[in-house]
């Protein structure tokens, strides 16, 4: 039993990112605010920061050469920019002018910055200490302290030890990069002499890629947005090889600037032969892998960029069986046992069927020994992560604000009962979003069976099975019967866009609700009804997602009491076969239950996949000489602040290549 200590509460914080600046600043206003139902004790901050400045992976690389994940100079965000933005500071307070849909880097450490030093000039030097690394955390148990040691970067002095009663990891979810040593090994005995190095030193990154040839290994959105990169400085040509079979996040990329980058999916680099041919062989993600076939080469690569991601950097916190602080994040390893008679009961089982699941915890989110980040075996250890929601940074802040409120003791704790149990419910409502259980669940694969329809399908003549027109789409349009092409020429179809192609009919980008009835009925006979015509069933999994997300967030937002909440106070009333009609369109019907600013936030979050994919507008482009990516036709009327109401600055047409 610890006895109290009336002197300050002292917490330690492994991380000057967001995370670490985010908790201090959430403390501050708790300290400073008008609640009076906790007992207001002095606090003090300590954030230990590695490099020279704060900021973690949001700083330059180029700047800070002693931090190895920060971020290359010219990254954007691929997230729309009024999704991270603030209540408590807005950017008509910082940046005094409206911001652009996609935000750059430099713009949003600046934003960051800003916003815990406003009202507080001294914020850094109150909370943060630079050139210091946390070398080893423990818990002594006798003391009721942490031991923390750390290291000065600079001089390499290791022996300084200092004592706290609270222990923060904010060190971030992407505080190690992933390096396949073994994967270079192969290329490099092969005769490789090109450039290789990780998607987190681009210290020369166009002296690496300009007018040059090179292979990007790995689909996420770091490929995706170092091919935009690497088009903007004049690479010759990008090739990106990405081991899963569907693509990965570079997939929905389905505009690349100038036609200079093609995407090689479920393959993997093997090895190399000479100084500039890569090997490929296909990956274990491809069905019926047949080594037969032989191996795929690329010649004349220059440089080989690793876009293969991030872990998390707990290697500070101690191991010690006694002591551990160390948690799980990823995938969880731990069964999730369901109750015998367990159904997901949804309207896509018809589809994939009734799966026998093999679920397991899947998020930090719902690890169950954790409550919001507390370790509920020793609570005075905490934990900052995004926990796998869509919107990094803002759920950063959000669960800053609960681990604040624990401090300060305006949140309380659940027993470690209660907070399992919560854990448990939490994910069986994980199993019922079937994004969510695809996951969670090694036999649940409901992409997979849409695939393999299509593919079905596609081996009988036809284009698609999910289309309920599908069965005419291969069909010269003489053979049609006469009711089908009446139906399609009330649509506006002709007989030249059936054989040619070009600009879509109106009709067929209009939702329902926007068809008027002699369309509407035309539909019919090709065998639509509103649900199927307005939103595929993979659409709808991604609706019903995001939507799943927003209310997981919000119920921590009401938790604090944060000055934004997404969902209304009755909740969500839609069904995933309600979602199928709630696209964000002018057309369309918001899903009921969003609060005003939760559907903005929706249809910013929807929009930024869409453009992403180049449908935002039915925008028609030649790849080989069309310079625009996503970025640069992008409405910025469709993007506006949930605070303020201020609107994104329109498109930036082709600036976006010379910024």
């Amino acid at each position: 039993m610890c006895r109290f200590d009336p002197g300050p509460v002292r917490i330690a914080v492994i991380g000057g990112g967001p995370s670490g600046l985010f908790f201090a600043h959430a403390v501050n206003k708790i300290l400073s605010g008008e609640e009076d139902n906790f007992e207001r004790r002095r606090i003090e901050i300590t954030i230990f920061e590695k490099s020279s400045r704060p900021g973690g992976v949001w700083q330059s690389s180029a700047e800070a050469v002693d931090n190895d994940v920060a971020c290359y100079d010219n990254l954007w965000t691929n997230g729309a920019s009024h999704s991270h933005e603030f209540p408590d500071y807005t950017y008509d307070e910082h940046f005094g002018r409206p911001v652009d849909v996609y935000m750059r880097r430099k713009d949003l450490l600046e934003y960051i910055l800003g916003r815990v030093t406003q009202g507080n000039a001294n914020f850094f030097d109150d909370h943060v200490v630079t050139n210091t690394e946390v070398i080893k955390a423990r818990y002594i148990k006798e003391r009721c302290k942490f031991e923390v040691r750390t290291r000065n970067v600079k001089t390499g002095v290791e022996n300084n030890i200092q004592y706290f009663d609270k222990c923060v990891w904010a060190a971030g979810d992407n505080g190690l990069r992933y390096f396949p040593q073994k994967l270079v090994d192969q290329v490099l005995r092969g005769g490789f002499s090109g450039r290789i190095i990780h998607s987190t030193d681009m210290r020369e990154f166009e002296k690496d890629v300009k007018g040059k040839r090179i292979v990007l290994i790995g689909g996420g959105l770091s490929a995706e947005d170092l091919a935009l990169q690497a088009v903007k400085v004049g690479v010759n040509h990008v090739t990106i090889v990405v081991r899963d079979a569907r693509g990965g996040d570079v997939a929905g990329t389905r505009i690349w600037p100038y036609d200079k980058v093609n995407v090689l999916r479920g393959m993997t680099v093997t090895g190399s032969e000479g100084e500039r041919k890569i090997r490929l062989s296909k990956s274990s993600d491809l069905p019926e892998v047949d080594e037969s076939k032989g191996c795929l080469y690329l010649d004349d690569i220059d440089t080989i960029i690793l876009c293969t991601g991030y872990s998390v950097n707990q290697n500070m916190l101690s191991m010690e069986n006694t002591h551990k602080l160390r948690r799980d994040f990823g995938d969880m390893e731990e069964e999730l046992l369901l109750p015998d008679d367990w159904k997901m009961d949804h309207p896509l089982d018809k589809i994939t069927g009734d799966t026998e699941p093999d679920a397991g915890y899947y998020s930090p989110r719902t690890s169950p020994d954790y409550y919001n980040g507390v370790s509920m075996t020793n609570p005075n250890m905490m934990f900052m992560s995004y926990n796998d929601f869509w919107w990094p940074l803002l759920a950063i802040d959000v669960y800053a604000n609960i681990l604040a409120g624990v401090c300060c003791g305006t949140v309380k704790l659940p027993t470690l009962e209660d907070a399992r149990r919560q854990n448990y419910e939490e994910s069986l409502r994980q199993m019922r979003d079937p994004m969510t259980r695809y996951y969670m669940d090694d036999n649940y694969s409901p992409f997979q069976k849409f695939d393999e329809l299509t593919n079905a399908a596609a081996s009988d003549g036809s284009s698609s099975s999910t289309a309920p027109d599908a069965q005419y789409h291969d069909e010269l349009w003489g053979d049609l019967p006469v009711e089908i092409k009446a139906a399609y020429e009330a649509l506006g179809y002709s007989e030249d866009y059936w054989c040619n192609g070009g600009d879509e009919p109106a009709a067929g980008d209009k939702g329902w609700s926007g068809l008027n009835a002699e369309e509407q009925a035309a539909a019919t006979v090709l065998g639509y009804d509103q649900g199927s015509w307005d939103s595929s069933p993979s659409d709808s999994i991604y609706y019903a997602n995001i939507l799943f997300s927003m209310e997981a967030l919000d119920e921590r937002m009401k938790l604090v009491k944060y000055p934004l909440r997404l969902i209304e106070e009755g909740g969500l009333q839609v069904t995933f076969e309600d979602i199928r009609q709630c696209h964000p369109f002018e057309w369309g019907k918001l899903p009921p239950g969003l609060t005003s600013a939760g559907g903005i936030f929706y249809i910013m979050t929807v929009n930024s996949g869409w453009h992403r994919w180049g449908e935002d507008d039915g925008l028609t482009q030649n790849k080989e000489t069309n310079p625009l990516t996503y970025r640069d036709y992008t409405n910025g009327q469709d993007f506006h602040s949930m605070h303020t109401g201020t609107r994104a600055r329109p498109s930036l047409e082709s600036t976006w290549l010379s910024l």
